[in-house]
This record gives structure tokens, sequence and C-alpha cells, in this order.
């Protein structure tokens, strides 16, 4: 953990939680359509660590991310040229926060969209490996003055790409990838990566 990083206290139904401004993907969107809360999504499963960035980016996990080699058993159907929608939230349980509470504003940096054709999307040890390719990417925005991941705090924690129209059918995963550089200048650099896919 990094003591530089901020804290949200935050108060739901008499509890109270303390959790760190971080991020993790839990909700897909189909052509606009929630396919609904972890759905299709590869997540991890320790809830009280969902939320922080890959701890170590030389293994498996920077694939899907931690838990993310694990098959799910509902998939969602996409079309060529379908609109993807990612759900980022600071808190994965929507009943502990209201949604738009997506990422601390300090967690500035890019994101990028990829997709990965494999046998089975809901088998497991599948993701990591060669096979991926970028659809997507946002980085800094000099005439907006702002990084994808300020953009992403206002749009409920929404980011989209479309599908390539001239993808061929057939089972994809495909991975959402958001990097905060808020560390990465520090010894030693600790570029914070948030990956997951569906």
């Amino acid at each position: 953990m990094h003591f530089s990083q901020v804290k949200i206290l935050l108060v739901a139904a008499g509890a109270v939680h303390l959790t760190n401004a971080h991020t993790t993907f839990t909700n897909f969107f189909v052509d606009r359509v929630d396919q609904g809360d972890g759905t299709a999504v590869h997540m991890s499963n320790n809830i009280q660590q969902a939320t922080y960035p890959l701890p170590n980016v030389t293994t498996p996990d920077m694939a899907c991310g931690v838990n993310g080699e694990t098959g799910v058993a509902r998939i969602a159907s996409v079309n060529a040229g379908s609109n993807l929608t990612f759900e980022y939230r600071a808190v994965p349980d929507v009943s502990t926060v209201s949604r738009g509470v997506s990422i601390d504003l300090n967690h500035k940096g890019p994101y990028a969209i990829y997709v990965k054709k494999v046998t089975d999307s809901s088998a497991s040890h599948n993701a990591a490996g060669d096979g991926w390719f970028k659809i997507m990417e946002d980085g800094y925005d000099s005439v907006a003055g702002k990084w994808c991941t300020e953009k992403l705090i206002p749009n409920d924690g929404h980011l989209s790409a479309t599908v390539p129209s001239d993808l061929a059918p057939g089972y994809s995963l495909v991975r959402a990838e958001l990097l905060a550089l808020h560390q990465a200048d520090k010894t030693p650099p600790d570029p914070q990566f948030y990956v997951g896919c569906a």
C-alpha cells in the first residue's frame, strides 16, 4: 500500500467503510445494455483487494487481472460494430456506494482496449500469452487538458470502444486496461495497472 494514496470514507446503511481510491472493472455493457453486476467479467474474488492495482506486472495477471485466468459461466454476445462499455468503480459492490464513484481524481493516465480470439470464452487459462491486439486507446487530450481517467469520473465510470467491423466470428476475450501514472515518477517507479476482461 502506498501511504500517499488518498482514502475515501464511505458511510452506507449505518456501516463505515474505508477504501483506497483505486478502481476495478465491474460491469460490461453491449450496445449500452448493462449485462449485470459482474456478468461475463473476469474479476478478482478478493473483495478487500479487488480495486488494487496489479501487484506484479510480470505474471499472467497482467492479461485479465488477479483471478482473471478463471473462466466465467456466462458470456455476452457481441456483434462486429457493437459498442462496448466498461464500468469502473472505486468499490466493487454497488450496494455500498452509489454509482459514479469510479477513481480518485489524482489517478491520471491512459486506457486501452484489447481483443484476443480464443477457443472458448468461458474457459480458464486462455488469457495470458500472445494473440492480443488493440482496438482502442485514449491518453492525454491536449485540447481539453485532461487524461482519459479525468473523463471517466464525470462519465459515471464508463469507458467505451467499438468492436472492429471486420472482427471474425467466434469466441473472444476483450481486455480493458487503465493505467494510473501518479506513482510512475517515484523511486522505484510504480505505474498502477487496473485490468479486467469480459
